[in-house]
């Protein structure tokens, strides 16, 4: 993250809530218009926001939401604090950084394969993670797997040892192999084997298990679910069809 400039778009949005803000209080006070554009000011505010939420998600702010009550009567001024605490936790990530060294790569949940954040991103950015979770998992699994090799006749577990079996098919049947390795070495059969056991455990660990309770993942906890989810997906979507 380029810490000047979101440091930037903090103040910006800051400063567009603020003169929001001060706008309306100057209507409720007086009963007149302010010399300003109302509408513009909320177009400022509207059109920083995604960007500034993003920034909030990158360094942890808690409760970001808070950002979103910029246009709530009464509560405008929680948008200014939020905004306030987010800059100050840029410019301590840029200190903390400058001290101990940079904090190592983050993952980018928008860069994971589509198959998994398209359908997990509007959940996820709502803060309901665990149906965010689910909606990737069954998208991988019931919807991508299921058509690539065309059974349907098969639970997702079942299916997942079924495509990626190091036999051949037969007649009629499908196998999912993976490009890039010789058939039959020792690296290709740990391939598919690799492959076979981590879609097994997502089936029974991130499908079956942590999308059916009630409990809210945490946010790392969620996104490495979803990282393993992506890294399948990414597996499944390379390999070849073999048909028997």
């Amino acid at each position: 993250m380029n810490h000047t400039e979101a440091a930037t778009e903090v103040v910006m949005f800051r400063n567009a809530v603020h003169a929001n803000t001060a706008a309306w209080e100057y209507t409720d006070r007086t009963g007149d218009v302010e010399p300003v554009n109302h509408l513009d000011l909320a177009s400022q505010c509207s059109s920083r926001l995604p960007i500034v939420e993003a920034i909030a998600r990158e360094v942890g702010l808690q409760q970001p939401e808070r950002l979103r009550m910029w246009n709530v009567l009464g509560e405008r001024g929680e948008a200014v604090n939020a905004a306030n605490e987010l800059l100050g936790m840029v410019n301590g990530r840029e200190r903390w950084e400058e001290v101990f060294g940079p904090s190592g790569p983050s993952l980018v949940a928008s860069r994971m394969h589509p198959w998994v954040w398209q359908p997990a991103a509007k959940q996820w950015d709502a803060g309901h993670r665990r149906d965010a979770i689910q909606r990737a998992a069954t998208q991988v699994f019931d919807t991508e797997l299921r058509s690539k090799v065309h059974r349907y006749d098969m639970q997702p577990l079942d299916l997942v040892g079924h495509v990626f079996n190091e036999q051949d098919p037969g007649p009629g049947d499908v196998r999912l192999r993976i490009p890039g390795y010789a058939k039959g070495t020792p690296e290709w059969r740990d391939a598919h084997k690799g492959a076979r056991e981590i879609g097994k455990g997502c089936v029974s660990s991130i499908r079956n298990l942590m999308t059916h309770g009630l409990d809210e993942p945490s946010e790392p906890v969620g996104l490495e679910a979803l990282a393993v989810l992506s890294w399948f997906a990414r597996r499944v979507d390379d390999c070849n069809v073999e048909i028997g």
